[in-house]
């Protein structure tokens, strides 16, 4: 996690830097469970289950810590061949940078030998968050607003085409930023998702850090991001 935040503070001090959040997310032609609302009398939400089946759509997507934009790819997998178009896009994006980190998750296909292979070639670095932690990656809440807004309880579950068209314009819509997206993800104001509060801990825990992660905790108390 230091690593982490070490990453997101060089990107955040430097125009030529940049910072994503990378994950993937599967959603189902059936709606999922959840509390619900509806007008008074006897009509209530249902999740009402599909007669042709349950199909599922993946999704894998970055999200910029800057500015909240969304670079993503709605497919019926995600696999090795998936995950370099959606590098491919992001390197085209921000070609111009002098170097792009993507954090995400330790799923093996991100260390497969062809994803590295395409890597090197480009001004991309990865970087994995802790395993087993899916609330260090702020992405994991983008699909939380998804399944809010649109995948709990659905009414489309015998139209799987409208389901899957409802899912990517919600995607699309920040495709070009959205100062709302990063307050959801708790990446507004400068914050770090559960970085803040790790780096406390294993100051606690460990004692001193090595000069360079010293420095980077300074410049966080400093900002009052973390406490002493």
């Amino acid at each position: 996690m230091i690593l982490v935040v070490q990453c997101i503070e060089e990107a955040r001090a430097n125009e030529d830097v940049v910072a994503l959040y990378e994950d993937e997310f599967t959603f189902y032609q059936n709606p999922s469970v959840a509390n619900g609302w509806e007008e008074k009398g006897k009509k209530q939400p249902l999740a009402r289950l599909s007669q042709k089946g349950n199909k599922t759509c993946r999704i894998g997507g970055v999200l910029d810590i800057s500015d909240g934009s969304v670079i993503f790819e709605q497919r019926s997998k995600i696999g090795v061949d998936e995950l370099i178009i959606l590098f491919e896009r992001t390197y085209k994006k921000y070609i111009s940078a002098r170097k792009t980190y993507i954090i995400m998750d330790n799923w093996p296909i991100h260390k497969h030998p062809k994803v590295l292979q395409y890597l090197e070639s480009t001004n991309i670095d990865l970087i994995f968050i802790p395993t087993y932690a899916p609330w260090t990656n702020a992405i994991e809440k983008l699909w939380r607003w998804l399944y809010q807004d649109i995948l709990h309880l659905h009414r489309h579950s015998d139209d799987w085409d409208i389901l899957k068209y409802l899912v990517f314009n919600f995607l699309k819509k920040f495709e070009n930023g959205s100062k709302e997206l990063l307050r959801y993800t708790g990446l507004s104001n400068r914050n770090i998702p559960s970085g803040n509060h790790i780096l406390k801990t294993l100051i606690e825990t460990n004692g001193a850090l090595e000069p360079q992660k010293n420095k980077i905790v300074k410049n966080l108390i400093q900002r009052e991001l973390l406490p002493v």
